[in-house]
């Protein structure tokens, strides 16, 4: 097992028993595209793993920003079952505005 797959992101139930949207709600082709996006957005996880030091120990994050181009496509499906699909243009401007996105910058322990 290597050490991404020992990584883990813990779900518990108040994440989604607090979403105010019950997954049954989405519509059919939605939910099918968002179970199709699922290995992709494995994949893209395992490559966005990023070291850095903590007390003097390497520690593994996932940097989700590099999985962007994965995690737009759910978002577009998820914000238009929340009606939000209209502010998408807003969405992305705060996004660009308030998430660094600089990934050449890191350092050498940022490397796996």
């Amino acid at each position: 097992m290597g050490f991404v797959e020992r990584l883990h992101f813990h779900v518990t139930k108040w994440m989604f028993g607090d979403l105010p949207l019950a997954l049954a709600q989405l519509q059919p082709t939605d939910r099918k595209q968002l179970l199709s996006i699922v290995p992709e957005l494995k994949g893209a996880v395992e490559e966005a793993v990023q070291y850095k030091l903590n007390a003097g120990k390497r520690v593994g994050n996932y940097n989700l920003a590099k999985c962007r181009p994965v995690t737009d496509k759910s978002d577009v499906l998820l914000a238009r079952a929340f009606g939000l699909d209209h502010v998408w243009d807003d969405i992305e401007l705060l996004y660009v505005q308030t998430v660094k996105t600089d990934f050449e910058s890191g350092g050498a322990e940022d490397e796996e």
